[in-house]
């Protein structure tokens, strides 16, 4: 659930910042491809041998810390950006 929560609050804010910049919005970036294979893998192997291809709960624990690492790393980084094209100062008082 987390996973996919980040990837959602990702994706939306990856649009809403392309439609402030004025670029144009790419929904297939590297972290939700990565997700999609991880999942289509463990997917597709169940459903040919009945086994599972690698332990649920640690593929699940790293995609939630993949995608959250992914989401922190772009609102950081969007946000120095925006701080230094605008020539704003965030979350600080002069």
């Amino acid at each position: 659930m987390y996973a996919f929560g980040f990837q959602f609050i990702l994706m939306t804010l990856r649009a809403q910042l392309s439609g402030v910049i004025q670029e144009r919005f790419n929904p297939f970036r590297k972290t939700s491809l990565i997700a999609w294979v991880v999942l289509a893998a463990q997917i597709l192997h169940v459903w040919a041998t009945g086994s599972s291809l690698m332990d649920e709960p640690t593929m699940y624990l790293g995609l939630d810390l993949s995608t959250g690492v992914a989401l922190v790393h772009f609102i950081f980084f969007a946000a120095r950006e925006l701080m230094l094209i605008l020539e704003i100062n965030l979350l600080t008082m002069t």
